[in-house]
């Protein structure tokens, strides 16, 4: 150590000792503090004079003199405490006052003396070992055992500063699961109004969905209202059509004959009965009787006006209309045809391209009525798309 290795030791706030002071060792070596902070501690002799004692003293630990209470400069290390009494050594005239413990060491203290020999501490009350090689060992052992037990404190104290790192991130966990739970209660509250939301409009569609079925439902019945309405005005206009064509069965519409000069001098009836007479040569024309006969309105071509004859007696209506395909076939300038409603007569217009074309082909075809007869059977056109072709029904 120091002392035994003839070094100086310097420690601040410690007394002077011939350049060598005790107070510096025990401040240094016994990591004890300054002087002024020192307390007093049990007698060392009443651990040294009574043996049975000695195991609770233990060694290497810092010892001053207290006088009236009051400290002073001398100090030093209790080496060893023995249970055989030591033989005293002469000591010196000032008188002894026992050394007190130090209170306040944290550790025991190496193998050192004081600095000062003529100090009043005799070696019955601080034996030393007479073994300088024994006294180091212990102390070195000594040493390392408060090594070991400073390492395990450091080691207590990580682990401590670990647990309490640990207790701030469990603390910041804490919080952070605090904000956690909050958010997730607001998302709760969040998910129960839009599944209240969702309820609601899905009751809303339910509702709507209804009314649509119903709305649907009305549609439909009203659609099949107007299909049955239409049919029915389709029946109706078709029987019109029929009634009206009825009443015009006693009339021809003869085409193509010179009117006077003087319309209001003409008689429309003596024309017609000249023009049977003359040009289809019926003789007995003179004999036909008519209801009604006139001219219709003129005419956008320029032609004579149409004369419209109402026959009295169906027969000579048709002694008439049987002789004009073949009187007129070489007078194109003339025409005599069965009246029909505007309608029946646009759908027989339709049909006498057909109707050419049939007899060009050699076919027995005439129009009745609105359709058109081919070989004695109803022609039915063939569906829009299909190839053209001669289709008659039951052919």
């Amino acid at each position: 150590m120091d002392l035994a290795s003839g070094q100086s030791v310097h420690m601040n706030g410690a007394v002077e000792c011939s350049g060598k002071s005790a107070n510096a060792l025990v401040m240094r070596h016994c990591k004890a503090p300054s002087g002024s902070k020192w307390h007093r501690g049990i007698k060392v002799s009443d651990v040294l004079f009574i043996k049975d004692n000695c195991p609770s003293f233990g060694n290497y630990v810092p010892a001053a003199q207290w006088i009236n209470g009051d400290l002073q400069s001398i100090a030093g290390v209790v080496v060893s405490c023995s249970k055989t009494p030591v033989p005293p050594y002469p000591l010196q005239s000032t008188p002894v006052h026992e050394p007190q413990r130090i209170s306040q060491s944290p550790m025991p203290c190496p193998q050192i003396s004081s600095c000062n020999s003529g100090l009043p501490i005799s070696t019955a009350t601080l034996p030393i070992n007479s073994d300088p090689n024994v006294a180091i060992q212990m102390m070195f052992s000594n040493m390392s055992i408060m090594n070991q037990k400073l390492e395990s404190v450091s080691n207590s104290n990580i682990v401590i500063y670990q647990q309490l790192q640990k207790l701030d991130l469990l603390e910041d966990i804490s919080k952070k699961l605090q904000i956690f739970e909050k958010n997730m209660t607001d998302m709760k509250i969040e998910i129960n109004n839009i599944k209240a939301t969702q309820e609601q409009q899905a009751h809303t569609l339910a509702k709507e969905e209804n009314h649509h079925y119903i709305i649907e439902d009305r549609v439909k019945s009203m659609e099949q209202v107007n299909t049955y309405l239409e049919n029915e005005n389709f029946e109706l206009k078709e029987q019109f059509l029929r009634l009206q064509t009825h009443s015009m069965k006693y009339n021809l519409i003869f085409s193509g004959i010179t009117e006077q000069d003087n319309e209001s001098k003409e008689d429309t009836e003596s024309v017609i009965k000249n023009f049977i007479e003359t040009e289809l040569e019926i003789r007995d024309a003179n004999t036909i009787s008519f209801q009604n006969v006139h001219r219709l309105r003129p005419r956008n071509d320029g032609k004579p006006r149409n004369i419209i004859a109402k026959f009295s007696k169906y027969d000579d209506h048709q002694r008439v209309i049987r002789v004009v395909p073949a009187k007129l076939r070489h007078k194109s300038r003339y025409s005599v045809q069965q009246q029909y409603p505007a309608e029946i007569n646009d759908r027989r217009r339709a049909l006498v391209p057909k109707l050419k074309e049939f007899q060009r082909a050699r076919r027995n075809a005439k129009i009745v009525y609105d359709q058109l007869i081919v070989d004695g059977q109803p022609y039915e056109p063939p569906p829009r798309g299909a190839p053209p072709d001669q289709h008659v029904h039951g052919s």
